[in-house]
Order: structure tokens, then sequence, then C-alpha cells
């Protein structure tokens, strides 16, 4: 049933383009809008908010998605675990930072710009799970 959520199956979703462009060094499957009970499983969730992020006078928008990449690990009272998790975050906040930089962006009509918003943390655990997030942004040119 998780084959249904690979990457390349989520063409009808913008969010294919920024999961293709983000995940593109690793190969494991990443769900939209669900995370499973699973260590190591993957989500990007939609937060919702404001759209138009600039409107001008010529009726042309700068749009905004900002999203949530969330992720389930292991966790334990083992310090090099716990610090590879956290790293995994730092490492992906580098890469879109770099490839945004570069201007290397998800195939999205008029994409602007694709950014962290912040470094990643832990938002809670259990005795042998994490829960992780980052919060992503994407702003793009619409007429």
């Amino acid at each position: 049933m998780k084959e249904e959520y690979r990457v390349t199956r989520l063409k009808k979703y913008m969010e294919e383009e920024v999961l293709t462009k983000l995940l593109s060094y690793d190969d494991f499957i990443v769900n939209v809008d669900f995370l499973d009970m699973n260590r190591e499983d993957y989500s990007l969730n939609k937060v919702p908010g404001e759209v138009i992020s600039e409107k001008w006078i010529t009726g042309e928008t700068i749009n905004q998605e900002t999203y949530y990449f969330i992720s389930r690990k292991s966790y334990s009272v083992d310090v090099i675990n716990n610090l590879e998790n956290i790293g995994f975050f730092e490492q992906l906040y580098k890469i879109i930072s770099d490839n945004n930089k570069e201007k290397i962006l998800p195939d999205i009509k008029g994409i602007q710009s694709i950014e962290c918003l912040n470094c990643g943390a832990m938002q809670s655990a259990t005795p042998s799970t994490a829960l992780f997030s980052i919060q992503i942004r994407i702003k793009y040119k619409e007429n």
C-alpha cells in the first residue's frame, strides 16, 4: 500500500515536484498529509495560511505555499542516534538553501524560491520514537 505514496506517483500534486527536488539524494517513501506510526516514515503536510504574498498593480501576484516536512524516527538515550536524527534535518536545510541560491528549484510554473523557515526540531517523543519537523515555504508568480 505504501508504494502508492512513492514520490514518482504524486504527479498530480504540486507537492510532487517539491518532494522530487527535496529528496532526490535518497530513495524513501514520503506520504502527503499522512504520517504512519512506523519509524523512518515521512510526510509533507500543507500548512493553511495566506496564499498571496505580494499583489502587484499589474494583477500579478507572488503566492506562497507552506509545508511541514515531518518524520518519525527512532529515539533512545543513545546520543549518536539522536544527533543523526537532527542531522538529517540540518542536511535537508542546507540542501534546500544551497539549491535556492543556485536556482535549482522544483519544476513548478512561476516558482521564485523555496526556503526553510526553520532548521528543524524535535516536536515530541515516546520512549522509542520522536517526531521531527521542518517548515518549508515555496513562493511562485501567478498571472
